[in-house]
C-alpha cells in the first residue's frame, strides 16, 4: 500500500449536460451541496406526507439549489424529469467510483446503521 493518500485521484470529474442545444459543464458538487441535496431528496421521498405548500417549497428548494450549482440554467424552466435527472447526476458525481460499483451489485453501505 502506498504511503501517500492521493486526494487528486478521488476528485470527481465534471460532467456535461445538454439543454436547449447548448452543452453545459457541470462541476463536481461540494460536500455542502451533497448534504443539502440529500436533505431535499429525503423530503421528496416523503412527498406523500406533505401538504401542497410543503411540496411547492421542496420543489422550489430543489430547483433553486440545482440552478445555484449550474448558473447556466438560472433562467431555465426545468421540468420534473429534468430536475430529477440533474439531481441524480449530481449525487452520483459525489459518490466515489468504488461505492457506485458496490451499489450496482446491490450492496448498500449505510454508515448510519449501528452494529
Amino acid at each position: 500500500m502506498s504511503d501517500v493518500l492521493d486526494l487528486d485521484a478521488l476528485q470527481p470529474q465534471s460532467k456535461k449536460v445538454k439543454f436547449n442545444g447548448n452543452v453545459i459543464e457541470v462541476a463536481p458538487p461540494k460536500t455542502g451541496d451533497l448534504l443539502r441535496l440529500s436533505q431535499i431528496g429525503s423530503k421528496l421521498k416523503d412527498a406523500g406526507d406533505l401538504n401542497s405548500d410543503e411540496i411547492d417549497k421542496v420543489t422550489s428548494d430543489l430547483e433553486g439549489h440545482i440552478k445555484r450549482m449550474i448558473p447556466e440554467l438560472q433562467e431555465a424552466s426545468l421540468g420534473t424529469a429534468q430536475l430529477m435527472s440533474l439531481l441524480t447526476l449530481v449525487m452520483e458525481m459525489g459518490m466515489p467510483e468504488q461505492m457506485a460499483e458496490l451499489k450496482k451489485q446491490g450492496i448498500e453501505v449505510d454508515a448510519s446503521k449501528k452494529a
